[in-house]
């Protein structure tokens, strides 16, 4: 791992087996109301993975600070974790929060990740062939923001056989709900 992706700050991640282990975490107790709603894992799937972003300011002012949040259901097990960064981005702390689960879940195995974050979707599937041929560089000629942390990201989706899912943000989905107030959790460290 490099030393820039080193400074999205690695919180560990907890083992939830109830609202009462969300609560814990520091999440309100409406938050915490979501996981019983939590999904079960898609047939064929071993790791079902929520991970969403925040940023106050949105990189806006240098000492912004952003949090990822993430939810990794694998089995009968689901386990939940944040960090966060000073002077960030949300799109840094979009790709953290991916990376941070993906690392969780052992090579090989089928994840399917549920974000409402087009920007790493897009950045996996549809733009990564021709950042890649063109050096990082984007469709304008300029150069691919974060490119460190869409290495590092690519390299644990290529570990895994990772399908993303788009899911609409603050729309009711229970992981989506709890892995954005996760993110949030993430930003006051």
């Amino acid at each position: 791992m490099n030393l820039s992706f080193q400074k999205e700050i690695r919180m560990s991640f907890h083992v939830l087996a109830s609202a009462a282990d969300v609560i814990n975490l520091g999440l309100p107790r409406a938050v915490a109301a979501h996981f019983p709603a939590l999904p079960q894992i898609p047939p064929g799937i071993d790791a079902l993975v929520y991970c969403d972003g925040a940023c106050s300011g949105n990189g806006v002012k240098e000492s912004a600070p952003g949090g990822w949040g993430a939810l990794v259901l694998e089995g009968s097990q689901v386990r939940g974790g944040f960090g966060g960064s000073s002077g960030t981005t949300n799109n840094r702390m979009e790709l953290s929060a991916a990376i941070q689960a993906l690392q969780l879940l052992p090579k090989g195995v089928k994840a399917l990740v549920r974000t409402d974050s087009q920007y790493v979707i897009k950045g996996c599937t549809e733009w990564r062939a021709g950042w890649v041929r063109k050096g990082m560089k984007n469709s304008k000629g300029e150069p691919v923001a974060n490119p460190e942390l869409w290495k590092t990201l690519w390299a644990e989706v290529d570990a895994r056989q990772v399908k993303f899912e788009w899911v609409k943000g603050h729309n009711g989905d229970a992981g989506n709900e709890l892995a954005d107030a996760l993110a949030v959790r993430g930003t006051q460290r």
